[in-house]
């Protein structure tokens, strides 16, 4: 019996310079950090194979071949992959959500970030976030907070006092068309494009279910 993948494509951003600080190699990107002798982007990909998500699209800085090397031979012949490159400098996550786009063909998207990983359950009905309401330091989030339907977000605040909770890795966009719209008009107004920049406009026009965060990696 042909199994029935769904109809989303699954974006995920590992662009990003490094961040970890492991002694035995500090250029290593996020993204391929070993955690029990496998990289995160390998329990990404294969989260993604077993919620049925078969079009993967991976969005690496222009540096980065190895981690390409690596998904391609783990997992090219596996599930539809396609390894896209960031060669701009330092343009924001949101640039790398304009590339990613081009090579989106399904209704649905779902971004997963590659530092990331979650175990727990999701419904893709509904456009949602990932969210926690544990943080360390509330520079390196972006945060959302609710009234009613309407969604405000706030970006790596250097002190944060609000109700919100913190963005933790986790995106779906339910209206594929409404996504490349914001995407391609947002590109075009700043250099560097961040993720709330896309997350803002679009919540005005289907908001997000807040959900709950059970695993991360960063």
């Amino acid at each position: 019996m042909e199994k029935k993948f769904l109809d989303i494509t699954a974006i995920i951003p590992a662009a990003g310079r490094p961040t970890n600080k492991i002694i035995f190699n500090n250029s290593l990107p996020d993204a391929m950090i070993p955690i029990n002798g496998k990289p995160v982007i390998g329990y990404i990909i294969e989260d993604l194979m077993e919620r049925k998500i078969n079009d993967i699209v991976v969005v690496l800085n222009r540096q980065d071949n190895n981690t390409e090397k690596y998904v391609s031979k783990k997992y090219g012949d596996r599930c539809n992959l396609k390894v896209i490159y960031d060669r701009s400098t330092g343009r924001g996550l949101g640039y790398a959500m304009y590339l990613a786009s081009k090579q989106v063909t399904n209704k649905h998207i779902l971004v997963y970030l590659g530092d990331t990983i979650y175990k727990g359950p999701l419904s893709f009905i509904k456009s949602f976030l990932v969210t926690t309401k544990k943080y360390d330091d509330s520079s390196k989030w972006c945060f959302v907070e609710k009234s009613g339907r309407k969604l405000s977000f706030i970006d790596k605040p250097q002190f944060y006092t609000g109700k919100g909770k913190v963005i933790c890795g986790l995106y779906y966009f339910h209206q594929v068309e409404l996504f490349k719209k914001i995407v391609l008009s947002e590109e075009k107004k700043s250099d560097k494009l961040s993720m709330h920049q896309i997350l803002a406009p679009y919540a005005k026009k289907d908001p997000f279910v807040l959900g709950t965060h059970i695993c991360h990696f960063k």
